[in-house]
């Protein structure tokens, strides 16, 4: 018998996520009898020594759900579960929670730039026990101490409604504090203000300047207690990558002046910061590639399988440029990008030294082809394709003698893996990678089979709550939703449609079917009777026809019958879907 994969509220050893309630859930391996009784206690000692709270459940979904009050900031629980005489231990820890911040939002003055980096340097002379670094950066951020990059996830801190609330993450860095040590961040553009959206996009749309908040607490060996804030004695500069946007990639140019810039405390609301309920985004897997030569003789590396990321690779010659382009597939014979609408997707270095190690650092591709220019066939088979996703463990597998069969399967499943980062898109690939609702609706279920969804679909579940506050109930096409002015896209100005809105029943259903989760259902009840009660509301104001024949509707989306060109609509009345 054995106890594995313990979570709260489906994460592994959380730390400083927020924790609106507590959900402890586990695995039992071994030949178990029909009824089994597990134990969860948590304390802030290893040793238990003093138990805070506890709770006994027959769940054969091996799950307890319990309310969050106890908890204080900053603070390290140990929790375990306990069965026959087996037990097995985990941790989690709070965040901030309601402490306020004593840092200061920082910025830069003069005209915006495509990315900066903010750095301070500190010392440190007595031996350090514990330390903690408590940030966030807007748009999408790296944070390294002496060079070396924080952890291993990416994209930071995702995407989610910054209008409505600012997730910033907790990293344990009492390793990496030495006498002298630089704390340093490259901050990009990302959803925050990069070009998003329909028809083009639009730029800015939630700020127009990269910025930055961090605090750094460290607690000594000796009893003492320091804290580091951002403030106007960081230093700002500008630094080598050129270009950064989610849909036309990254330009980093190795010969761009250095420059200072002059540091700028600004006067912008801490109201809007929470702990981090966006899981982190890690590389997956890794692909290598067949190199060949298209019907119109350019360079493509052929990495086998669609997938969301970027190539890494390393430069064994200086390298004056080179240029990566990113496509889905091959049209007669050749390299294609047309379906991308206007996403350029592609990766440039300019001067680059020999031994350089390059790759992206603010956006992401959807591809499976590359078209390379400036690299060697032999240079070119050292690239390496990295599929980026939302961490989460796979819980479904499957196979049979039947190719096609298992073919299927693993095209939902790379599916699922290709358009779940830090939220459910559409598609990782064209002009658009937005959370719609309609698709989530009618996948939400498979994708619960497929991982472990819970946290992922969480964050994606309080951007939704978020919108529809301010929607009086109606559920939009997609979350976030970005606020713009002058938009003329119907999706960006109605609500509340059959199929899209249902994801607020749907999502939080189909988690409670799979995992059992209470305390997950009990956080977004509201979501879901809002939803409904605002279908009734429009109802009864027309008279409680009870036929959804109201409103701006989607129907039979895409079904290509109406016999009308051009037409998205399909031939079926809307009002019957």
């Amino acid at each position: 018998m054995k106890i594995s994969h313990l979570k709260v509220n489906g994460v592994e050893a959380p730390l400083g996520y927020r924790f609106e309630h507590l959900t402890f859930s586990w695995r039992l391996k071994g030949q178990l009898e029909e009824s089994v009784e597990c134990r969860v206690e948590v304390s802030k000692a290893e040793t238990f020594s003093e138990i805070l709270w506890s709770g006994t459940t027959k769940s054969s979904f091996n799950i307890i759900s319990t309310d969050s009050n106890f908890l204080e900031p900053k603070t390290k629980y140990y929790w375990r579960v306990c069965f026959s005489n087996l037990e097995a231990v985990s941790t989690f820890e709070t965040s901030k929670m309601n402490e306020p911040w004593k840092a200061k939002w920082i910025s830069y003055k003069g005209e915006t730039k495509e990315s900066i980096s903010f750095s301070k340097k500190f010392s440190f002379s007595k031996e350090v026990k514990q330390a903690r670094l408590y940030t966030v950066a807007h748009g999408l951020y790296e944070v390294a101490i002496n060079e070396v990059k924080l952890g291993e996830e990416y994209l930071s801190p995702g995407y989610h409604s910054y209008d409505l609330l600012q997730q910033y993450q907790t990293y344990d860095v009492t390793e990496c504090l030495i006498e002298d040590t630089e704390v340093s961040f490259v901050v990009g553009n990302g959803w925050y203000r990069g070009r998003f959206l329909f028809e083009g996009g639009f730029e800015n749309i939630y700020g127009n300047k990269q910025k930055l908040i961090a605090e750094l607490h460290v607690e000594y060996t000796d009893g003492t207690l320091e804290q580091f804030y951002s403030d106007e004695t960081w230093i700002v500069e500008t630094n080598y990558i050129q270009g950064n946007s989610i849909y036309d990639g990254e330009i980093i140019d190795y010969h761009s002046e250095i420059s200072t810039l002059t540091t700028e405390v600004i006067d912008v609301t801490t109201s809007l910061l929470t702990p981090r309920l966006d899981l982190p985004v890690v590389v997956v897997e890794e692909l290598y590639p067949r190199v060949f030569f298209d019907t119109k003789n350019q360079m493509i590396l052929d990495f086998g399988q669609e997938i969301t990321g970027w190539i890494f690779t390393k430069l064994l010659e200086d390298k004056k440029s080179v240029r990566f382009q990113f496509g889905e597939l091959l049209q007669n014979g050749a390299f294609y990008t047309e379906n991308l609408r206007t996403a350029k997707q592609e990766f440039v270095i300019k001067n680059a030294k020999k031994g350089v190690k390059v790759r992206p650092h603010f956006t992401y591709f959807g591809f499976r082809y590359v078209r390379v220019e400036g690299l060697t066939q032999d240079e070119a088979v050292l690239v390496v394709a990295q599929a980026l996703q939302s961490k989460m463990d796979e819980t479904f597998e499957f196979s049979s003698s039947n190719d096609k069969l298992n073919r299927l399967l693993s095209n939902i499943r790379w599916s699922q893996k290709d358009n779940f980062l830090s939220i459910p898109t559409d598609c990782p690939q064209r002009d658009e990678r937005m959370g719609w609702t309609g698709d989530l609706t009618v996948f939400s279920n498979t994708a619960c089979y497929n991982m472990e969804t819970r946290a992922f679909f969480a964050h994606f579940m309080e951007n939704l709550k978020l919108e529809q506050s301010l929607l009086d109930g109606a559920t939009p096409f997609f979350a976030p939703v970005p606020k713009v002015d002058d938009a003329k896209n119907p999706f960006l100005s109605n609500a509340g449609a059959a199929v899209w809105g249902d994801a607020a029943t749907f999502i939080p259903y189909n988690l409670y079917r799979h995992f059992r989760d209470k305390g997950l259902l009990k956080q977004y009840l509201r979501l879901m009777t809002d939803w409904v009660d605002w279908i009734y509301r429009q109802d009864e104001a027309r008279g409680g026809n009870r036929l959804w024949d109201f409103g701006w509707q989607l129907g039979d989306w895409l079904a290509l019958d109406s016999g009308i060109k051009g037409s998205v609509f399909g031939a079926t009345d809307s009002a019957l879907i």
